[in-house]
């Protein structure tokens, strides 16, 4: 059997990556208090140093041609843009996702864009990691 919580959760751990998740049609609004607000946790997790991985949700809702290709148009890589200068981060920590929320069965399409935001996040806190045994290998060599 396998389990997915410790019986001694690591209290003292460092955050590997935190995912924050923006409607798209927020990131539209100039006056979204949302938006504001997760910039400034965006930014107190970069100071933290602790990966800062913004999705863009809803993403169908402004543009629906996007669940059913799954490709990113021209016009959603402005947002994408739009958000990487905004958060202060690199375009691949920010990924535009769809929802079930149109589509009352399951899609593979959709499947696809939310297994790809996943991947991205799961590798940046890979790198993470790394970055972490690196520091901690140079702590310990003579």
């Amino acid at each position: 059997m396998v389990t997915l919580r410790s019986k001694k959760p690591l209290r003292n751990a460092p955050m590997h990556c935190i995912f924050f998740f923006l409607p798209l049609a927020e990131l539209q609004s100039e006056s979204s208090k949302i938006t504001k607000r997760l910039v400034e946790f965006v930014e107190l997790a970069t100071q933290l140093e602790v990966p800062a991985f913004v999705i863009l949700s809803l993403a169908d809702r402004v543009l629906p041609d996007f669940a059913q290709t799954g490709v990113i148009s021209p016009e959603l890589s402005k947002h994408v843009k739009v958000a990487a200068q905004l958060f202060q981060l690199p375009e691949a920590q920010i990924v535009p996702v769809v929802s079930y929320v149109n589509t009352p069965t399951k899609d593979h399409a959709i499947d696809r864009i939310v297994l790809r935001a996943l991947e991205r996040g799961v590798t940046l806190a890979q790198g993470f990691f790394v970055r972490q045994q690196q520091n901690d290998d140079d702590l310990y060599t003579v």
